[in-house]
């Protein structure tokens, strides 16, 4: 490894902005150069990225879709010519990046990736162009790793922990606050299950929030929303993108994550099977106890920081969760994995060989 090595990070899809900051962090504070390679609405929604980045490079989804060849040769021209050491994929999946491997796959440049699901390694045949070129990849989490490592060497694991907030103050509120990261989708979240777990719920003690932009336009949402209109329980939703200060400021007021993912439902199609729900990332990051489902009781990495139940004892774990509220906190601190220096310095080590 060179004392300081010139790494470019890139993000064309416009989304897994919370992946970022861990790995930005980790290179930078280690004393290397970075540029960010992303879509400029990206960069408008981090502005605290800037402060990482040496230099930044904007590429539009227009300029994308209207010319991807003419596009990508302009972009890997640019890594050669700016003699980059590694090129860093936050998405490591899809055509753009397929090409960029193959135009990269007798040159020097180390192309290494995170993989946000596992099912890109069972059959994907653009995945298996884009694994000639890849000497590395990263998962999100230590059980999709062991799901598929076989003990490869190019595979590791880490938590994106790093939010720009300081995410270990909280304050408490009136009520106990249950947190859904993400707006109301049927696809991602067993809504039809949260109307039968906020049953019988006591509404002078619990409030819950979608922490995210709620489309209604999307299929069910507005009739699961008219439903919620019967029930007594004050429910928040965010209609509008949720900046990261509001973000933030719910989260520090929130006593529990409610991933909201059950065995049987779309919900469980890919989450907890496949990949991570975003849930799980910030859960660890804030220190926040998460309410799952006990058919997820196997993976071991999350009990320090999980309250279990079932369709039928949600009440009843959920008053026994506040009462062990700080006990749970505590486990959550003493588990070094869910330190973001610990997994800083994991990333870094896998991306230099140490």
């Amino acid at each position: 490894m060179k004392e300081s090595e010139h790494i470019a990070f890139i993000e064309l899809g416009g989304s897994h902005d919370e992946c970022l900051l861990t790995q930005l962090h980790a290179i930078k504070s280690r004393g290397h150069r970075i540029e960010l390679i992303c879509t400029p609405d990206l960069l408008d929604r981090n502005p605290n990225f800037l402060e990482l980045l040496d230099s930044h490079r904007t590429i539009t989804k227009e300029e994308l879709n209207n010319n991807r060849k003419r596009t990508v040769a302009a972009l890997w021209q640019h890594l050669k010519s700016n003699q980059f050491d590694k090129v860093i994929f936050n998405t490591a999946q899809g055509s753009i990046v397929r090409d960029l491997a193959l135009k990269a796959l007798f040159n020097k440049i180390e192309f290494i990736g995170v993989l946000h699901t596992t099912r890109k390694l069972k059959g994907s045949f653009t995945q298996k162009l884009i694994n000639l070129k890849f000497k590395k990849y990263f998962f999100l989490a230590r059980f999709l790793y062991d799901s598929v490592a076989n003990g490869s060497s190019k595979l590791s694991w880490f938590y994106p922990i790093r939010f720009p907030y300081d995410n270990k103050e909280h304050h408490s509120s009136e009520k106990t606050k249950i947190t859904i990261i993400g707006g109301v989708e049927y696809r991602r979240k067993d809504l039809d299950g949260f109307l039968e777990l906020i049953k019988g719920l006591d509404p002078t003690k619990y409030e819950f929030v979608f922490l995210g932009q709620t489309d209604k336009r999307k299929e069910g949402v507005e009739a699961f929303l008219k439903q919620l209109e019967n029930e007594e329980i004050s429910i928040k939703i965010y209609q509008n993108f949720v900046s990261q200060k509001s973000f933030h400021e719910e989260l520090i007021t929130t006593n529990f994550i409610l991933p909201l993912i059950h065995p049987d439902t779309p919900s469980a199609d890919q989450y907890f099977k496949n990949q991570i729900p975003g849930s799980m990332s910030v859960a660890l990051a804030y220190g926040i106890p998460m309410l799952i489902h006990e058919g997820y009781k196997h993976i071991d990495e999350l009990k320090d920081a999980t309250f279990y139940y079932n369709e039928d004892k949600f009440r009843t774990v959920l008053e026994e969760a506040v009462l062990q509220t700080d006990q749970k906190r505590q486990a959550m601190e003493a588990n070094t994995s869910y330190h973001v220096d610990f997994q800083e310095k994991k990333y870094a080590d896998f991306i230099f060989n140490l």
